[in-house]
């Protein structure tokens, strides 16, 4: 960068840029899941790494795309008509001037539905999950494009066999048992 003051010689100054190489979350807020139905959802606090800077300027986006690993009663029972896909904010989101973003939503809910008809009698559950590894990207605030791609999250969906079901992403994680307690 080159400062001309109105009397004197120009100055140059070099600044280093410093995008952001981590994400962390923490749960801040647990949601409801709906009566009868399996599932955890929470809103979780995100903090950016470097913190010897400010990301006021730095607008993130986490990219949608499928699930990996799918199993037990997601990929063999009723689950296979679910939509399973990624659908983070479709938008870009400006950080707070400490590096964080309030609040970044995680979770599912469904229904607790028999998955198989041919077992006698037939179960009301069984366990499976998927996860979701994805990609986030930042560009400054007012930039166009796609963003730059700097680290890749996961998010991990879990349900036992009574239909208590943990999500986790980046630290934070959150557990609801079928009847509806949360840990």
């Amino acid at each position: 960068m080159t400062a001309t003051p109105a009397r004197g010689p120009a100055t140059v100054t070099t600044f280093q840029v410093v995008p952001p190489d981590s994400i962390r979350m923490t749960r801040a807020v647990v949601n409801p899941i709906p009566a009868g139905q399996a599932g955890a959802d929470m809103l979780t606090d995100v903090d950016f790494g470097h913190h010897e800077v400010s990301f006021s300027r730095v607008q993130w986006l986490e990219v949608p795309g499928p699930p990996s690993a799918v199993h037990g009663y997601f990929r063999f029972g009723n689950g296979t008509a679910m939509d399973l896909e990624h659908h983070p904010n479709p938008n870009f989101v400006t950080l707070r001037p400490d590096n964080h973003f309030l609040h970044d939503q995680c979770g599912s809910g469904f229904p607790l539905a028999p998955p198989f008809r041919r077992f006698f009698p037939p179960p009301r559950f069984f366990g499976g999950g998927w996860f979701w590894s994805i990609p986030n990207r930042f560009r400054i605030v007012g930039g166009a494009g796609g963003g730059t791609p700097f680290v890749t999250t996961i998010q991990l969906f879990l349900v036992d066999s009574s239909g208590t079901t943990t999500v986790s992403k980046q630290g934070a994680n959150t557990t609801r048992t079928s009847v509806g307690a949360v840990t």
